[in-house]
């Protein structure tokens, strides 16, 4: 029986922990993609204003319903799907806006809550803001998501006609 080098043995212990390697960090990037690849179901559906254009947006219409959310967030998805089937069903896409607050949910809207003083939960996103003249008639900002309770919301402040 022929005896088999040593150096046979260590490149083949290399080439595994380099295989090993390379998959590990091909799932690492992967995963990065996928989580910074992800765009909100809103985006291509309604306008978009960035939290600092809150006021100027506000200045030329007056009435909006200011939709806050984070547009990188997948796990969001559902909450937005019900939101998106009731601007659909009631075909409200000109009453909405998207303000995103992914670069910095913390501080993003500070101006906008002490303007309009208002106290926001930022873990319990999306929210819902009804502007009228300039003036916060009401805000959802909710943990848990319902459709009944979104379109409620919205029919007791004049967005949705109830018939």
């Amino acid at each position: 029986m022929k005896k088999i080098p040593i150096k046979n043995y260590v490149i083949l212990v290399v080439l595994i922990a380099v295989t090993v390697l390379a998959a590990c960090y091909g799932c690492y990037v992967y995963k990065k993609h996928q989580e910074h690849g992800y765009v909100t179901v809103m985006l291509p559906f309604l306008k978009e204003i960035k939290e600092d254009g809150i006021g100027d947006y506000l200045v030329d219409n007056p009435t909006a319903v200011l939709y806050i959310s984070d547009k990188t967030n997948s796990s969001l998805e559902e909450e937005e799907l019900k939101v998106k089937q009731l601007i659909t069903d009631y075909n409200l896409q000109s009453y909405f806006v998207y303000v995103d607050i992914s670069n910095d949910q913390a501080k993003s809207l500070a101006d906008f809550e002490k303007k309009y003083q208002l106290q926001l939960n930022y873990q319990n996103l999306p929210i819902l803001v009804i502007i009228e003249d300039e003036q916060v008639v009401e805000y959802y900002n909710e943990q848990n998501w319902n459709a009944q309770e979104i379109e409620d919301f919205l029919v007791r402040n004049g967005v949705i006609e109830n018939d």
